[in-house]
């Protein structure tokens, strides 16, 4: 691209010269007799390089640097200055001038033309690790987005999983209760419905069933929603409280173990997503 140069000094006739002699060597040039007319340009059109002198009525050359630099931090700005003026020099390159030039020796030929191209290479630079880093902040950005969306969708995946965990453990519980309650009493599941009071029992034509309880003795018939685990798990503590006529420790002991694996599972924050 076309390299933007604003050229800003009161005395006219070197302004033209200076402007004359850099559209030779095809930049686009932009001239200013003032700070105030110089910041009007500077408000509507993004400038690569500000050469401005130091000494000028209204706005200085140094108030000129940093009010520009404000305005485009990147702005690379070389100062032109008399003799007399090299403390002031000194001030503007603290305010953010990459150089400055001696008048009228140093505005001239070569010496004018290296001290743009060396500006320029600076603004290159500068872009160029600006551009690397919008790059990498906009990787790191894809890169957070991809974590949170793995993080999320693991923790899908290991909620679903504690679901199917608790589903199961649910099967087992009520299959162990209802196996040690026939072993160590000699009921039936329909007994254990009616002694329990927590199970209703289904009127039939021919007699009563706990349809309710049939339920949970198989994975894929448990609702999907609001599951009766405490109802679960208050049927195998009720069976594990009785009396028993034919003691069966084994079963008794798996069913225990079942208990607290089933306790341990509800009290895991999938519960949430197993109740809505």
């Amino acid at each position: 691209m076309q390299a933007k140069i604003l050229l800003v000094d009161d005395e006219v006739d070197l302004l033209e010269e200076l402007k004359w002699e850099l559209e030779a060597r095809y930049y686009k040039v932009y001239t200013a007799t003032s700070g105030k007319e110089a910041l009007i340009i500077l408000s509507d059109t993004e400038i690569d390089i500000l050469l401005t002198d130091i000494r000028m009525p209204e706005i200085s050359g140094v108030d000129l640097i940093r009010q520009a630099k404000e305005l485009y931090p990147n702005l690379q700005c070389i100062i032109l200055t008399g003799y007399g003026d090299m403390k002031t020099a000194i001030v503007a390159m603290r305010y953010g001038a990459i150089n400055f030039l001696c008048k009228p020796r140093d505005v001239e030929g070569n010496v004018l033309e290296a001290a743009i191209k060396e500006a320029l290479e600076k603004l290159k630079l500068i872009r160029s690790v600006q551009e690397k880093q919008m790059r990498l902040e906009e990787a790191n950005r894809k890169i957070a987005k991809m974590r949170d969306k793995m993080k999320e969708i693991l923790e899908s995946q290991a909620k679903e999983l504690r679901i199917v965990k608790l589903r199961e453990q649910l099967v087992r519980v009520m299959n162990l209760s209802l196996q040690y309650y026939k072993l160590a009493t000699g009921k039936r599941k329909i007994e254990l419905a009616d002694e329990s009071g927590i199970w209703g029992l289904t009127e039939y034509d021919n007699g009563f069933a706990p349809r309710t309880m049939n339920k949970y003795l198989r994975i894929d018939t448990i609702p999907k929603k609001n599951p009766r685990y405490k109802d679960v798990q208050s049927t195998g503590y009720f069976v594990l409280f009785q009396e028993p006529i034919y003691p069966h420790p084994d079963v008794k002991n798996q069913l225990k173990e079942a208990l607290e694996q089933l306790e341990s599972l509800i009290s895991e924050p999938a519960l949430d997503s197993i109740n809505h």
